[in-house]
């Protein structure tokens, strides 16, 4: 007869979880992490220098919002993206993920988000590789965990706030309702501590996984996993802290050892580097930056973040260097060509930042910011029309909480239009 455990309940979303009891012959404590593995390490293999142009594999239609829901906020689709989830409308919250990436290309949480709702509803894939992993090197698996690396890139310490809940939801998806993943109190600290970041306690999580690298001195991805929840907590003294024990552990071993990706020096460095941005330290986030790249000199978001830092240094040349070499490495990618063209018209290229802009316009038409740019760039030139042009193409994009960015474009607009009516 099968042992009545406690465990946590099938969620009745992709987004929710709750409690009960329920009767299972299966080995819950196996389970649990062995499916948390598939969302959790996401496209181990592939370089920080890889990838796939967001708008090739997962275009999604554009989604209905409420009746006077600004359509060109990324903000609203997000939102809208996560009542849909929490709905089990898995559908129509990947297409309002995927339109809040498109309007906001930096912004890592919908890249992840949409990366959750497509695991939700392509998890076919999960008994075989549960069975022999050869599933989760499917193409399109990987194309799905490709988002979880380009979300990491963007923010190395984003909250992922689904992961458990998608768990549990794969669990009872693919075991019919038979199997219930248990309790966050049944499972071992650093489980537990996962759980507890996937839910916002940010908190226990840290002090959770302080038990588990008791428990487990070797374990360096524990520290990365502490340093996120002070990150999240603001507590940057003690995120660099963690980062620190976990580069020395690194240090020790990955000659000898192939690693994920975001287990790897130059990722650690990359977000060490963050860390001191987020402090306002640039200098010394110049320096964490420089170090990831001496471990891999083809890490093009290390190269991009060293061209962030070097502007707010004051240091356009080398800023203008590293956007040139994060473009070169990864020309798909708009809101580089958006960076880099922005920076040289800082610099006044306006020719030069032109070419870049249009190439960003060109990968991504509804990302607002370069026909913003381009109107400035027509408005330097005295080409009028073109002002009234590149302006009002970025009014239709720009959403209501732009409002200076309108105001700019409204004033140049109607300045170009009163020249024009004088000729």
């Amino acid at each position: 007869m099968a042992e009545e455990v406690p465990t946590q309940a099938r969620s009745s979303s992709c987004g929710d979880a709750r409690h009960t009891t329920h009767r299972s012959r299966y080995p819950l404590r196996a389970l649990l992490p062995l499916i948390a593995a598939v969302f959790t390490i996401a496209d181990c293999s592939q370089p920080l220098h890889g990838g796939l142009p967001l708008s090739l594999p997962y275009s999604r239609p554009r989604p209905k919002l409420a009746a006077g829901a600004d359509t060109n906020s990324a903000d609203a689709y997000y939102e809208q993206g996560n009542a849909w989830l929490r709905a089990d409308r898995l559908d129509s919250a990947a297409s309002a993920y995927f339109w809040a990436a498109r309007l906001a290309p930096d912004w890592a949480e919908p890249l992840y988000a949409l990366r959750i709702a497509l695991h939700g509803e392509n998890l076919a894939h999960i008994p075989g590789y549960l069975a022999s992993g050869a599933s989760i090197r499917s193409p399109g698996v990987r194309q799905i965990d490709s988002l979880e690396r380009e979300a990491r890139l963007r923010n190395p310490f984003l909250h992922a706030r689904y992961d458990y809940a998608l768990t549990v939801f794969t669990i009872d998806k693919v075991t019919d309702g038979r199997v219930r993943a248990p309790m966050p109190i049944m499972l071992p600290p650093g489980q537990r501590g996962w759980v507890m970041m996937s839910q916002g306690d940010f908190t226990r999580a840290a002090e959770l996984y302080a038990l588990a690298i008791q428990r487990d001195t070797l374990n360096f991805a524990l520290h990365g996993e502490r340093a996120r929840a002070f990150f999240l907590l603001n507590e940057y003294d003690s995120a660099l802290t963690e980062m620190a024990l976990m580069r020395r552990k690194l240090a020790s071993i990955q000659a000898s050892r192939t690693l994920p990706i975001f287990l790897s020096a130059s990722f650690a460095e990359y977000a060490t580097g963050a860390i001191h941005a987020a402090r306002g330290d640039y200098k010394a986030a110049r320096e964490a930056y420089e170090r990831a790249l001496t471990d891999d000199l083809a890490f093009y978001m290390a190269h991009t973040a060293l061209g962030d830092v070097s502007m707010r240094l004051g240091d356009t040349t080398n800023a203008l260097s590293e956007y040139a070499l994060a473009v070169e490495i990864r020309g798909d990618d708009p809101s580089l060509r958006y960076r880099y063209g922005s920076a040289l018209l800082t610099a006044r290229h306006p020719a030069d930042a032109a070419v870049q802009l249009r190439r960003a316009i060109a990968l991504d038409p509804d990302d607002r910011r370069s026909y913003l740019a381009m109107t400035y760039i027509a408005e330097f030139d005295g080409d009028d029309a073109a002002v009234v042009t590149w302006g009002e193409s970025f009014l239709a994009r720009a959403p209501r909480t732009a409002r200076p960015q309108i105001e700019a474009a409204n004033g140049m607009i109607a300045a170009a239009k009163a020249r024009l009516a004088k000729h």
